[in-house]
């Protein structure tokens, strides 16, 4: 792939409050959460999630200017990707899922120049937590994926 350098600014990124926490989030039964109170993220999920997001959507789109929240006004972009993640969450023994919306934006406007949406599943495969967090990694990438086709 021929190096872009297309740059992108990703934000504001929107999880739901259910998932903004410190502790990762399973999906135990139908309509019932759990959140193991040792099990963490190593960091915030917000900031980790979009610094994911821009380097999978950069190594997609063959760009190192790929830039997770940028500040506001920044017109340096080409592009701002507003992203509203509306399910992240284990189910506990099966799969991981994550829905999302995303806006490609003008930077100094914010007209929406295109839109678009996913629901992505990855396998969990193995026990334990590590296994998990692949998956939900995994699940980051399909989005950077999607997003990617939609630039």
């Amino acid at each position: 792939m021929k190096p872009s350098g297309l740059a992108v600014g990703i934000g504001p990124l929107m999880l739901p409050t259910y998932v903004d926490r410190a502790e990762l989030v399973f999906q135990s039964g139908p309509n019932k959460f759990e959140v193991p109170a040792k099990i963490r993220w190593a960091g915030s999920l917000q900031d980790n999630f979009g610094q994911v997001l821009a380097a999978d959507i950069g190594r997609h789109l063959g760009s190192g200017n790929i830039v997770a929240n940028p500040a506001p006004g920044d017109t340096r972009f080409r592009y701002r990707v507003s992203v509203l993640v509306l399910q992240f969450h284990a189910i506990s023994g099966q799969e991981a899922i994550l829905e999302a919306t995303w806006r490609v934006e003008t930077p100094d406007t914010r007209q929406v120049l295109r839109s678009g949406g996913g629901f992505y599943h990855s396998r969990i495969s193995g026990d334990g937590y590590p296994p998990v967090v692949a998956a939900e990694s995994d699940l980051v990438e399909q989005l950077a994926a999607g997003i990617s086709r939609t630039l």
